[in-house]
């Protein structure tokens, strides 16, 4: 596209236009399969007790978006082990990384019972691949740990529901949390308070003619 300088770059013409994807979601909305959708989100995080991570200061009143990255490196060979991991007991490297990050918290929490919100591309049709426009939503994966399962038992669990959850993915988080009618306060989030992102970016360098590029580290100060 910046080579073209405006001109036609020879991008294919699409399928659809985002007007197409409102109606369709719109027919949707009014269909039986959506309120299937709505009654799966209902009883999976009915009654979801929130995550109490232990912290070093009393949570304010109101949430203030204040926060902090740490970054880190991750050795290679642990993720060669984590790969293979992941391929011999089916699950994707995503699945895998949640199913730790559950156990993780769980443990610094002491409770077997909580959510982890996670955002998806919401784009299930090869359609709405190359359209313009926001479709992220964000779904809540309720974690078990009752019975202290060994890894493979969770993992397991995990891809699971994550399945199933991907397969309800199109139902805006605002209507379950309607649904779910939670007691809001201002001090947390309503079904989840920790969330995972996992980006899945191949490390690579931009090639412009007549233009340079400096990576820069960004630094994270809110959550």
């Amino acid at each position: 596209l910046y080579a073209a300088k405006g001109s036609d770059a020879g991008l294919a013409q699409l399928s659809l236009s985002y007007a197409d994807y409102a109606a369709w979601q719109r027919r949707r909305a009014e269909s039986a399969a959506w309120e299937a959708s709505r009654e799966y989100w209902s009883n999976q995080l009915s009654n979801t007790p929130r995550l109490s991570l232990p912290t070093d200061c009393e949570r304010p009143e109101a949430l203030t978006g204040g926060g902090a990255g740490h970054r880190f490196v991750v050795p290679a060979k642990l993720v060669a082990g984590w790969r293979e991991w992941s391929q011999r007991e089916g699950a994707t490297r995503y699945m895998t990384l949640l199913a730790a990050w559950q156990v993780m918290l769980g443990r610094y929490a002491g409770q077997d019972d909580f959510a982890v919100g996670s955002p998806v591309a919401n784009r299930p049709e090869a359609a709405l691949e190359g359209m313009v426009g926001f479709f992220v939503n964000m779904i809540a994966l309720r974690a078990d740990l009752a019975g202290e399962p060994g890894f493979d038992v969770h993992l397991g669990n995990v891809v699971r529901a994550t399945q199933a959850a991907f397969e309800h993915q199109e139902m805006p988080f605002e209507q379950i949390v309607e649904r779910l009618q939670v007691p809001r306060n201002l001090s947390h989030h309503p079904v989840f308070q920790v969330g995972f992102t996992f980006q899945n970016e191949a490390a690579g360098s931009m090639q412009l003619a007549g233009v340079d590029f400096t990576p820069l580290v960004v630094p994270i100060t809110a959550a």
